[in-house]
């Protein structure tokens, strides 16, 4: 009995051993597993950095090579746009006078062809809107200051589609990173990679393929509009030396089809809408300036003197027609009386110019006195003070014959009105010479400035700019002394009636007068 509890408990012993033996195998065998399931994830990881590594050397030549590509399209392109445009050069110097709203006649689109491309659009004023039969007008640009040309040939739309790709290979990358990272889909990740590795799929950096896609995208906005535009703008089409022809069109560009007809249905077109806008903005200026004192005395001025010229006709008239002689004769004293009004009015209206005029004297003497003028400008400034001081003397003594109507003055020497009334046309005699001559001196002055500006510049735009800028300075000088000279007739009338008869007298002042409102409308469309 005793012999049979010491074996079972010996057994028991045993059993205990072996089964500690097999418990420290086991555990043996777990650590032996997890070292082997650490190494395998870290030689992933390495196998995912190094395979990243070959993704980055291949997507820097990648976009390198797009870079080249895109280059090289854009030079081939600009390459074709100077040779058609030396092709035509010859044919540029020939058209002088196109200037507006593309080919002014439809001889020059003749000349040219009907496969038309414009290459630069000049902006001015508000756009306008085009109605024409399904014209469909795009602005063609250029990035002449970055040297960049834009490329829209299908190459150049195949390197953006494959830049899409490269995207989207990006993103898938960077989610496979995502899920390693997150340690899901282990199994999986491993196959995925060498998937994309033996196809040699290759994607670059998100940066780089936004910058190329952005690149192309803006390019290709300088020739298309967005279709979800209702609306069809147009800006001036013109013709200079920068516009150049393409004889051959692609899918992406936009070529404009216009016959020699449709030319002459847009220049008539565009010609109407500039007409309206020049009336509207000349109606506008005419309104404007019945805000100032000059303005009102011009517009009072010019219907005096149209009177004037009326009732002297219509006293011709009734000399020869005695049957009307008393219905003609009320109609002239109405004229004389509203010249009358309008004469007074006129010079109720120039009160306080004599002081202006004495401020505008005492600062031209006080800069010759204190040797504030150039020499070559000493002239210029003492013909400026004759003419002032004749201009405040006809103030004053329109003062004098304003009071003298209304009787403020007292009529005892019926002489007297007519003796100011004398001077007062010499005096503006004295103003209108001075400054016909002053307009002369003006004159001489800009010939001599353009000469030396010609010298002094190469450029020949700045040079055609020049030459414009004095042509125009000439334009307002010639219209002030056409101004001068249609009133000088009426003064000659008012110093001695025998020698202008009134009716002329009459229809110059009319004529001088609508010229001053013309200066006041261009001098208030410049504001």
């Amino acid at each position: 009995m005793i012999e049979k509890l010491f074996d079972n408990q010996k057994n028991i012993s045993k059993q205990k051993i072996e089964d500690n033996v097999f418990q420290e195998q086991v555990n043996d065998d777990d650590d032996e597993i997890e070292e082997q399931r650490s190494y395998n994830l870290n030689q992933l990881k390495q196998e995912l950095s190094d395979i990243s590594g070959v993704y980055n050397i291949h997507a820097n030549q990648k976009t390198e090579n797009n870079n080249k590509q895109i280059q090289n399209l854009n030079l081939n392109n600009y390459s074709k746009s100077q040779n058609s445009y030396e092709k035509n050069k010859e044919q540029f110097k020939k058209l002088k006078n196109i200037k507006t709203y593309g080919l002014s006649n439809s001889t020059c689109a003749r000349r040219f062809g009907s496969l038309v491309n414009l290459r630069e659009i000049k902006q001015k004023n508000k756009p306008k809107l085009l109605s024409s039969n399904g014209l469909l007008a795009t602005h063609y640009t250029t990035l002449s200051q970055n040297k960049i040309y834009p490329s829209t040939s299908r190459e150049a739309q195949g390197i953006l589609t494959q830049n899409k790709q490269d995207k989207q290979k990006v993103d898938f990358i960077r989610v496979a990173n995502d899920r390693y990272q997150d340690a899901e889909g282990k199994e999986n990740l491993e196959d995925l990679i060498k998937q994309h590795a033996e196809k040699n799929i290759v994607g670059s950096s998100y940066d780089k393929v936004q910058k190329n896609k952005n690149l192309l995208q803006n390019q290709q906005n300088l020739y298309s509009k967005s279709e979800n535009k209702k609306k069809l703008y147009y800006d001036k089409w013109y013709i200079d030396k920068n516009m150049y022809y393409k004889e051959k069109s692609s899918d992406v560009e936009r070529q404009i089809l216009i016959t020699p007809y449709l030319y002459d249905k847009i220049y008539m077109y565009n010609q109407l809408n500039e007409m309206s806008c020049k009336n509207l903005q000349t109606l506008t200026s005419l309104l404007n300036i019945l805000n100032i004192s000059s303005g009102r005395d011009k517009y009072a001025r010019i219907i005096q003197y149209f009177f004037k010229f009326i009732g002297s006709f219509l006293k011709n008239y009734y000399i020869n027609n005695p049957k009307q002689r008393d219905q003609i004769s009320s109609i002239v004293l109405q004229l004389t009386r509203t010249q009358s009004f309008l004469s007074n009015f006129r010079k109720a209206l120039r009160f306080g110019t004599p002081i202006t005029r004495q401020i505008s004297i005492n600062k031209r003497i006080t800069k010759i006195l204190k040797n504030q003028v150039a020499p070559q400008d000493l002239k210029m400034e003492i013909m400026k003070i004759i003419q002032e001081i004749g201009s405040s003397i006809y103030c004053i003594t329109d003062h004098v014959i304003f009071f003298y109507n209304i009787g403020v003055i007292y009529k005892k020497n019926p002489q007297m009105r007519e003796k100011v009334m004398y001077y007062n046309d010499w005096c503006w005699m004295w103003d209108a010479v001075s400054q016909f001559i002053i307009n002369l001196m003006n004159r001489k002055e800009i010939d001599k400035n353009i000469i030396k500006y010609l010298q002094s510049q190469n450029n020949e735009n700045q040079i055609q700019q020049g030459i414009e800028d004095s042509k125009q300075q000439k334009k307002k000088i010639d219209i002030d002394n056409a101004r001068i000279l249609a009133d000088i007739p009426v003064i000659v009338h008012g110093l001695n009636s025998n020698l202008v008869r009134p009716e002329i007298a009459g229809i110059l002042g009319t004529i001088s007068s609508a010229i001053g409102i013309y200066q006041l409308v261009q001098n208030d469309q410049k504001k």
